[in-house]
């Protein structure tokens, strides 16, 4: 970490983080996130040698998108110290609830979240397009806050809101909408959950964040054949069912 040549104290959900860059061109990615002058970070977080190594191996180029994308991993272990997480996810907001689509990149969450748009505008806004921050608060309360990582398209906006569910976005060849036991949900939401899984102690930690949010909220899996049937049947599922309440 000595050797970066280049900071940022970034705002994480009220959480300040140093983070340590070697490319001048990552700073731009962070700005929108800058904290206040003079406030003293709770932790540094840089990209270590062995990740760009491991990159490398895996052909990739090494550049400021790269850089980008690689500290999310670090930054979410120091803020598991605060009950924080990224979660790899597109984040909407429909009244003052938030909902996460996660899945593996090309799945179809931005698809989702356009179809969401289009057949229902207004109704929803997005807090963050690819790896929100997750916040534990309270014993029963789980914060959903925009982060600096908006995703390809950059959809962002919306103001931070609690977590009334997470959909398990899968392709298949029919359109479901259901809930999940938690024993179900265990793999695909862990998988969500960035980490960087360097010690045995930080995955012990994720494990508990885990457990406590699977405690807290509802899981939904959404098995996709296509859209815009699939995006239908999820908004009478789940969103008509809520207003109804």
């Amino acid at each position: 970490m000595m050797n970066k040549r280049y900071s940022i104290t970034i705002d994480l959900a009220g959480v300040p983080l140093k983070l340590c860059l070697d490319s001048e061109e990552s700073l731009r990615f962070f700005a929108p996130y800058k904290a206040a002058d003079g406030v003293r970070p709770f932790a540094k977080v840089s990209v270590p040698d062995e990740a760009w190594a491991y990159i490398r191996r895996r052909g990739f180029v090494e550049d400021e998108l790269s850089e980008a994308g690689l500290i999310t991993a670090y930054a979410s272990d120091a803020l598991l110290e605060t009950g924080m997480c990224l979660i790899h996810a597109v984040a909407v907001r429909k009244g003052d609830g938030a909902w996460l689509i996660a899945a593996p990149s090309g799945v179809g969450k931005s698809t989702q979240v356009r179809y969401l748009d289009m057949l229902f505008p207004g109704e929803f806004s997005v807090i963050c397009g690819d790896r929100p921050v997750l916040q534990l608060v309270g014993d029963d309360k789980v914060l959903v806050h925009p982060s600096p990582w908006n995703g390809k398209e950059g959809w962002k906006g919306a103001d931070s809101a609690r977590l009334d569910g997470v959909i398990c976005l899968k392709r298949g060849e029919e359109n479901i909408v259901e809930p999940m036991k938690k024993t179900e949900a265990v793999i695909p939401v862990f998988e969500a959950l960035i980490h960087s899984g360097s010690t045995a102690e930080q995955v012990r930690q994720l494990a508990a964040f885990e457990d406590e949010l699977l405690r807290r909220t509802t899981v939904w899996r959404m098995i996709n054949l296509g859209v815009p049937y699939s995006t239908d049947l999820l908004y009478n599922t789940l969103f008509v069912q809520e207003d109804r309440k």
